[in-house]
């Protein structure tokens, strides 16, 4: 049962909850954007504690059944088990399957490729090709950890990943007042504590610039209002234009990350009915 919200956390969709992001600001030190995302999440439900490639992790819904990984979001920087549970339990519970959140490191303590070596651990782990869901920074994570080791990975659903951060995304500057949990110079900064120099033009940072002749099948999920939904669109084009199997579905309403309300936010339980759909059968 996913947790409730009538203590510490929103308490409705819409204006409600657009008034309690507009209360918390993530902002400040990395331990400050820390504690202020885990809070405007609100209360999340326990889990089981694991750990797996020698990361912590928790899971969530039933413990058969083949398991599915999360890569949780908040720009390498923050988030985890404490902002991503209720949304990592709801789909668990739409599949009827194990859902893993692994703990990897974070920015900017550990800097890129430190969150990519967590990643292959943990699918080193997993006794066979595995499906994996990321969402924002999780869903780079995702779709990198598929170019790299394509073998290990069944399908990826990626909920508005950052793909691109050479400036060809009109919806970075068109959707900025459109979208209440990104602004531009925020998701720069974010890269920049994880990045350091490398080149935005890099494929590790930008994989619709990598080789996506081996990419394993990818189901895009965006929000209409977005400002990562360039991103998604183009990285649909380049995996298109690769051969690959790809599918972008574009939700109307939805603004970036709303699937940690699934309980609330009806267009983030929208997103998380889409991401089920495409991992099902297992």
């Amino acid at each position: 049962m996913t947790t409730s919200h009538d203590e510490g956390g929103p308490r409705g969709d819409g204006p409600a909850l657009l008034d309690w992001i507009e209360a918390h600001p993530v902002e400040g030190s990395p331990d400050e954007m820390r504690r202020t995302f885990d809070a405007l999440a609100g209360p999340q439900p326990a889990g089981r504690a694991a750990e797996l490639g020698g990361l912590p992790a928790r899971t969530y819904g039933p413990e058969t059944g083949a398991p599915v990984l999360w890569f949780h979001g908040g720009g390498y920087v923050f988030g985890g088990a404490g902002s991503h549970g209720n949304a990592a339990l709801a789909l668990a519970q739409r599949l009827d399957r194990p859902v893993i959140l692994p703990e990897y490191r974070l920015a900017p303590e550990h800097r890129w490729p430190a969150q990519k070596a967590d990643g292959l651990a943990v699918l080193e782990a997993m006794a066979g090709p595995v499906d994996l869901v990321g969402d924002s920074a999780g869903g780079h994570l995702a779709l990198i950890l598929g170019l790299a080791a394509p073998e290990r990975v069944r399908r990826i659903v990626a909920l508005s990943p950052n793909t691109d951060r050479t400036g060809r995304s009109e919806t970075r500057a068109a959707h900025a007042d459109r979208d209440p949990m990104v602004d531009p110079q925020g998701d720069t900064d974010l890269a920049r504590q994880t990045f350091g120099t490398l080149d935005p033009a890099d494929p590790e940072q930008s994989p619709t610039l990598a080789d996506l002749s081996a990419l394993p099948p990818v189901t895009l999920i965006s929000g209409a209002r977005e400002v990562l939904l360039g991103d998604a669109r183009l990285f649909a084009g380049a995996a298109r234009d690769a051969g690959r199997d790809v599918t972008l579905h574009e939700v109307p309403d939805l603004f970036h990350m709303g699937w940690i309300w699934p309980g609330i936010c009806a267009a983030g339980n929208r997103a998380l009915g889409l991401a089920a759909g495409a991992l099902e059968p297992s």
